[in-house]
């Protein structure tokens, strides 16, 4: 989603937009994937502030954001939701050593 939007517009965007929309798109689909096409709410006010990057905890939010899915994913293993497949989204690989 976020990819076909800057593929859409590379050439019309300001280049603080776009790298916006870039750095997005690669916080989205590694440090918080999700299985839907959504996009992690907070997401959007972190990128705004692109010179407060590196100052942000992406640690804890990454580990929260872990939780939380491993939180839903057994809360719908205990309901009997979703058919037999378990879906966990967070970046599983920043949180193993």
């Amino acid at each position: 989603m976020i990819f076909v939007e800057i593929q859409k517009r590379r050439n019309d965007v300001n280049v603080d937009d776009f790298c916006k929309l870039y750095v997005l798109l690669g916080l989205s689909e590694f440090l918080l994937p999700t299985v839907s096409e959504s996009v992690f709410g907070g997401l959007f006010s972190i990128v705004d502030e692109l010179g407060e990057l590196c100052n942000y905890n992406w640690g804890t939010t990454v580990f929260q954001f872990l939780v939380q899915s491993l939180y839903q994913t057994s809360t719908s293993l205990q309901a009997d939701v979703g058919g037999g497949h378990t879906y966990i989204g967070g970046c599983v690989h920043m949180c193993c050593r």
